[in-house]
Formats: structure tokens, C-alpha cells, sequence
């Protein structure tokens, strides 16, 4: 076993690459091509009126999605192929790194090393850490190409970021990717982790502009000359547009470079966020992150991996250090004894517990951002067994984070502090992290009508803007708004919480998880609040030398080996690939087993086969690399061991590892 000096991980229910995406991605997919095909055709466009054109074009493209359905957006969108200002398009491009940080140019065009062909011959090298994980963001708007095909040879792991007009910028050399293939991004988007994956002899990143077709690797297009925006801080230059064959660049004499591209550094309340190299889920709340303890914990407030928001270590400084969320929640809804609908939030044992009346006109809506899954056709069951937690007057509100559309209109608003707020254009969407996230649509005239309080843009009221997201510890003054029950107060104040974790000796509560030294005698609901969990990653390549038509995979974990019974309802899917990279969260020290299965056109294989009724000749097939990132954000090799399922049968077997990395 090899214990790694990097920790970084992929993150809860999110793939890292191109392999096994969510069918939820074809949606986007399809954006991406409609946004492409739309650059493609204003790109030539250059006369005012040809301008006029191209405006017009953008416009019916995105009324088009609005139509469909197919992430709809209306507020002001910006055409980057005109900006020529200090972010985000025009002929010159921003450096890949945070604002202000500064890089050693260690090779430049031309260089003897590597930079003398057709696809390196005008690019640039930027050493980085060889001993910890430095951030990498799309330094212009465009859709991103995502290239894992190898690890050894060429540019490595690397991302080309299609510009729309016939270039792209080539970003090499990854060791972690965090955006999958077609994902649209904006100037300041986290890519992944710098590495030394292809041609390397050390960790960098390999920089520049290619002609050609960013699907295909980059060693297929042609490096060509093009203006960055950098500032030269070994001479004390200023912020200026240079050729990149004007960089002054050697591992020796080489200068170095400051960026000058902004990236996120706030979310607004109610935001869920982790970093890669961690598996710590943290609710953002008054400007503080709130960790959320485990995984039941999580669940019991009613969130979504899905919508997990992935942001840098830089962003996560920013923030202060709210209260643990330490004990399970309850968000619950019933409908009474005259059809109303009623939401509950908080534990029987919660003092702050509440439930409060949904009104009829968004009620799906409001349920749904609360992650509950009722509508007109299901709604809540009839119960009364609510009936003594406490009653708040008025009406549900939207919950702090939620994501909201209107049926007939394209703005989209975010729900923070109580408060909606109106999402300045697309750019600033994609700026957000929300590109993944789940809209969820409401009728005409919900917002005000269950919100009140909504953001106007044009006002420069409550605005959700690139400003906002990128200043460290900014946001905007929701200090004019009320407090309507609809914001993440409501989760437990630990200041106000009667039970201490660290003293606890109450033999009497059956709900009791805080159990650091707990003696309560009734165990058969009690868990240990201090289980840690992890981030378990499997890659299984076949070893047949061809892409399967569809790779499977299934997993389950328990106690022990003994203690197997079922597999997990998740699984993951690859097609047109001969490896499958999958991640999932496994409390540490539990034993996991998991299973591929490859389809290649009617002849199934499978990551091991048993062919006896003696399990001493069963054998792991193809290549496996199994990764575990532990609780305390430690990263470790783990060597699967032949899992049989019955002893004196030939019934198959699977991959089995324990979670520890000790």
C-alpha cells in the first residue's frame, strides 16, 4: 500500500472526467452544441451590421433553449467574441491562475526541449509544485474538451477549451480534472489540478492556442502566436497584453508572471460546497461554513449530492468557521385533515422545530428545494403525527440555495438569506459552479408571490454578479430584508443544544447520537457520531485491448465481508471506452466489494471471473487502481483482494478492499 503525498479526490456523486457521465449531461450536451454552432456562424461576422447579426443570431439560438427547455436563461448575455477588456475574450487571453498569483515561465516558444513542433512550437511551460495541488481555472469563456486518453505520452491529461472560433486553448498535464467533456465554462471556472501526466519531467503546466478541432488531442492542432494578458513581475512591469512569443521563458534565466484572472471567492447562503481534496461537505451560512458531519447527517436535512457546489481552497479560506452540524435533522411534509399542505422541518427533539403552511401555487416548487419529492400526483401523506411541532404563521418559503425558473420567463434567481436574487446572465451563471446544478421550475408569479422579497438587477438590487462571486468574503447587503423561515437558520444552534457530545451520560434518550462518551443503554438505534467518512475511487480498464460497448459497474460496502447482502442501487456506466472510473462515499474502515461488467457486442467479461467451484482459482481480471481518501484527507493505493461469494459454488466473485489507509 502507498500512501500518496497528494490528497486530492473527486468529490461526493460528480465524475472527474469524460467516463460513465449522468444522462443528465445530454441536455447540456445539447446546449453546448446549439452555443457552438451559434459561435461557428457569428464568428466570421466583424461590420456593425454584421454585429447587428450576430446579436440576432445569439438571441434566437437562446430563445430556442428557452423553448426546449434546455437551460434556459434570458437575462443579459454577453458576447465574448467582443470583449476586449481585462477578462473574458477578445484577441488576447488571460493566464490560467488566481488573480495576482505569479509563475516561473520555464520553457517559451521555440523551446529546444519539447516546443519545436507543430503543436507545441508557440506555447508556453509554467512550473508549479511538485509537492502539493495547485489550482488550474478556464481562463476565457468556451466549452471544454476533456482528453484522458492517456497518462504517459504527449500532453497527458489535458482540457482544450474551445473558443467557438476555430481555436482553442490547450491546458496540459492535469494529474485531477474536475469538469467532464461539453461542459460550457466560464473565465475563472475550477478545471483540476496541475501534474506531470504525458511528456513531463516534473510537475507544469503546459499553456497555449491551437487551430483546429479541440475533440481531438493536441497534438493533432497547430500552436499558433496569440496575445496573454500577464504582468512581468521580474522586470516590474504593469499588466500588459504580450505575445506569447515575446515571454521570456528557461528554467534558469526564465521571468515570472503574474495572472490577472479573477475566480470565485464567496457563494451566497444556503450553498452547499467541498473542495476536491476533501470529502468535507460544508453548508455556507452568514458568510461561515458550517461542516456537516457525516453522511446520514446530510441526508436528513434533505440534500442532494447533486447539488454539491465544488470550489477552491483559496474560496474555503474565505470563509469563517460556523458551528458543526452534529446532529440529524428532519425536513418532512403532510397534508391535514382539509387537504392543506403542511412542511415540518426539524427533529421531535429539536427546540427550534417548526412546520408552516405551503401555499397552493408553488407548493411542488417549494418541496422540491426543501428535497422533497411530492406533487399533484403524490402529494404529502395524511398524518397528524406532526401535529406538535410548533406552528410558524404565514407561508413556506423557498429554501436558502435552491435554483428557481419561471415557467414562461428565462430569469433565474437563487435563493439566499430569505431573499431572491436574480442571476446577472449566463457568464456569471457558469461562474457560480451552478452548471450541473438542477432549476427548478415554478409557476408564473411564484417567486414574488411566495418569496416577496426579490432582487432586481437592473436596480443593482440584490444582483447576483461576477463581482459578488469573486471577491473574498463579498456577497451583497441583505441587511434590508426579512427573516421568513425559508433560510438555513433552522439548523440546530449548537450554542443552544442541551446534549454535550463530550459529557453525555443520558441513559434515557433514544435519539442520543452524540456518543464521544455516551453510556445510553439502548443500542439498537444509537449510531457513533464520530464515524468518518471517505472518498473510495475505482478504475477497472479491460485487458482485451478494444472499447467495450458498455461498461457496468455496482458496488456495496458493509462491516465485514460476512456481512454482505445486497448491491448498492447506484451504479455507473461508461460506453465506447475500455475503462470505467467511479467514486462513492464509504464510512472509513468498512469492506467494499464492487464489480464490472464489460459489454462487447453481445460477449460479456467481468473485473473478476470464477471458473470452479473452487475459489482458490478465482482471478481479478484487467487492470484495477483503487484510491481512498480518508476522513482526515489522506490518499492511498489499495490492493483488491478476490471477494467469493459462496464457498464449494461457481457463482462469480468480485473485487474486495477495506476503506483504511492505515
Amino acid at each position: 500500500m502507498k500512501v500518496q503525498g497528494k490528497g486530492e479526490r473527486r468529490w461526493f456523486g460528480h465524475r472527474t472526467c469524460a467516463y460513465g457521465r449522468t444522462a443528465a449531461l445530454d441536455r447540456r450536451e445539447s446546449t453546448s452544441a446549439l452555443v457552438e454552432a451559434a459561435a461557428n456562424i457569428v464568428a466570421p461576422l466583424h461590420s456593425k451590421k454584421e454585429d447587428a447579426m450576430r446579436t440576432i443570431i445569439l438571441a434566437l439560438v437562446f430563445f430556442f433553449l428557452v423553448a426546449c427547455g434546455l437551460q434556459p436563461f434570458n437575462t443579459t448575455f454577453m458576447d465574448t467574441a467582443d470583449q476586449s477588456g481585462e477578462q473574458g475574450g477578445g484577441t488576447s487571453v488571460q493566464l490560467p491562475f488566481a488573480r495576482s498569483e505569479t509563475h516561473l515561465c520555464v520553457q517559451g516558444a521555440g523551446g529546444s526541449y519539447s516546443h519545436t513542433g507543430n503543436s507545441t512550437r508557440h506555447d508556453l511551460d509554467f512550473d508549479t509544485s511538485n509537492y502539493e495541488a495547485e489550482e488550474i481555472y478556464a481562463p476565457e469563456a468556451g466549452v471544454v474538451r476533456v482528453h484522458m486518453e492517456s497518462a504517459t505520452t504527449n500532453f497527458g491529461y489535458h482540457v482544450n477549451l474551445d473558443l467557438g472560433d476555430g481555436t482553442y486553448l490547450v491546458l496540459a498535464h492535469f494529474d485531477r480534472i474536475f469538469v467532464a467533456d461539453g461542459d460550457e465554462v466560464a473565465p475563472g471556472t475550477l478545471l483540476g489540478y496541475e501534474g506531470c501526466t504525458g511528456l513531463c519531467t516534473g510537475d507544469h503546466l503546459h499553456y497555449g492556442r491551437h487551430e483546429g478541432d479541440a475533440s481531438l488531442q493536441a497534438q493533432y492542432g497547430t500552436s499558433i502566436d496569440t496575445y496573454m494578458r500577464a504582468a512581468d513581475t521580474t522586470i516590474e512591469e504593469e499588466y500588459e497584453n504580450d505575445s506569447t512569443d515575446g515571454f521570456v521563458c528557461d528554467e534558469a534565466s526564465g521571468h515570472w508572471y503574474a495572472s490577472d484572472l479573477s475566480v470565485p471567492l464567496w457563494h451566497p447562503d444556503g450553498t452547499l460546497v467541498k473542495v476536491p481534496s476533501s470529502p468535507d461537505v460544508y453548508l455556507i451560512e452568514d458568510g461561515a461554513r458550517r461542516w456537516l458531519r457525516n453522511e446520514d447527517i446530510f441526508w436528513s436535512y434533505g440534500y442532494n449530492f447533486a447539488d454539491l457546489t465544488l470550489i477552491s481552497n483559496e474560496e474555503l479560506k474565505c470563509y469563517g468557521e460556523g458551528e458543526e452540524v452534529v446532529d440529524e435533522g428532519l425536513v418532512d411534509a403532510y397534508t391535514d385533515e382539509f387537504g392543506f399542505h403542511w412542511l415540518v422541518v426539524g427533529a421531535s427533539d429539536d427546540p427550534n422545530r417548526y412546520r408552516q403552511m405551503v401555499e397552493d401555487m408553488a407548493s411542488e416548487g417549494v418541496m422540491t428545494s426543501w428535497g422533497l419529492s411530492y406533487s399533484e400526483t403524490n402529494p404529502p401523506p395524511d398524518t397528524n403525527i406532526y401535529t406538535a411541532w410548533p406552528e410558524r404563521s404565514g407561508h413556506a418559503r423557498f429554501r436558502d440555495g435552491a435554483i428557481l425558473k419561471e415557467d414562461s420567463h428565462s430569469d433565474v434567481y437563487v435563493i439566499t438569506g430569505g431573499v431572491a436574487a436574480p442571476v446577472l446572465d449566463w457568464n456569471t451563471y457558469l461562474l457560480a459552479g451552478y452548471y450541473q446544478r438542477e432549476i427548478i421550475p415554478v409557476p408564473d408569479g411564484a417567486v414574488a408571490e411566495v418569496q416577496e422579497e426579490v432582487g432586481d438587477c437592473s436596480a443593482g438590487l440584490w444582483c447576483l454578479t461576477p463581482e459578488n462571486l469573486t471577491a473574498c468574503g463579498g456577497g451583497f447587503d441583505l441587511s434590508e430584508s426579512g427573516n421568513h423561515g425559508g433560510n438555513n437558520t433552522d439548523l440546530p444552534d449548537l450554542e443552544d443544544d442541551t446534549g454535550d457530545a463530550d459529557t453525555d451520560t443520558d441513559v434515557d434518550s433514544d435519539s442520543d447520537t452524540d456518543s464521544d462518551t455516551d453510556t445510553d443503554s439502548d443500542t439498537d438505534t444509537d449510531t457513533d457520531a464520530d464515524t468518518g467518512y471517505g472518498i473510495m475511487t475505482v478504475t477497472w480498464e479491460t485487458d482485451f485491448g478494444y472499447n467495450s460497448q458498455s461498461l457496468t459497474a455496482t458496488y456495496e460496502y458493509a462491516a465485514s465481508e460476512d456481512d454482505f447482502e445486497s448491491w448498492a442501487g447506484t451504479t455507473f456506466t461508461a460506453t465506447g471506452n475500455d475503462e470505467i472510473t467511479f467514486s462513492f462515499v464509504v464510512p472509513e474502515g468498512q469492506t467494499v466489494r464492487y464489480s464490472v461488467e464489460a459489454n462487447s457486442y453481445g460477449s460479456y467479461d467481468w473485473s473478476c471471473e470464477s471458473t470452479s467451484y473452487n475459489e482458490v482459482d478465482d482471478e481479478l481480471q484487467g487492470t484495477h487502481t483503487v484510491e481512498f481518501t480518508s476522513p482526515d484527507g489522506t490518499t492511498c493505493d489499495l490492493e483488491p483482494a478476490v471477494y467469493h461469494k459462496t464457498a464449494g459454488t461457481a457463482d462469480g466473485c468480485e473485487a474486495m478492499v477495506v476503506a483504511d489507509c492505515d
